[in-house]
């Protein structure tokens, strides 16, 4: 069982400002809490000591990089002719570059993937010669995000 840790009002403002933009100072943090740097930092360490906070990471513009095709892909597990877990073909899946996240979920598909493409005629090729050959995949069914609303990779709360 996981333990979970009880975090206060200060934790909750820390980890928010870090989401928004991890790269900001301790400074910077303390002034817009109005808590000593010390204490921001002290609060850091315990929250990475707990797990809380494991690691920190970049938002990258994929239009930018040349992969600007978000799509889903719903898959479906052959569980009659393979002897393989739902997590061991998602780990599968992960390995293809393209595919940025990939999760189990309930309802008529098994898993849900989320890849970044160039083109759409590339995210074809992946789908064909990548996802459907790992073995216990079965049907998939893809679909193209047309607009982006919203993508962060925080939220406004926790």
């Amino acid at each position: 069982m996981v333990h979970t840790f009880q975090l206060d009002d200060r934790d909750l403002e820390i980890l928010l400002l870090l989401m928004k933009n991890a790269k900001q100072s301790l400074g910077k943090i303390a002034q817009k809490l109005d808590i000593p740097k010390s204490s921001v930092y002290r609060r850091i360490m315990k929250l990475e000591k707990e797990g809380v906070i494991k690691n920190y990471s970049i938002a990258i513009d994929f239009e930018r990089i040349g992969k600007p095709i978000t799509s889903f892909i719903l898959i479906s597990v052959l569980f009659q002719s393979t002897d393989r877990s739902q997590e061991e073909i998602a780990l599968d899946i992960i390995k293809i570059p393209e595919i940025y996240e990939i999760h189990i979920i309930t309802g008529e598909y098994d898993m849900i993937a989320k890849a970044r493409t160039k083109s759409v005629e590339e995210l074809g090729e992946i789908i064909v010669k990548s996802v459907r050959n790992v073995e216990g995949v079965g049907k998939t069914i893809t679909n193209v995000a047309l607009k982006k609303v919203k993508e962060e990779i925080y939220s406004t709360q926790i």
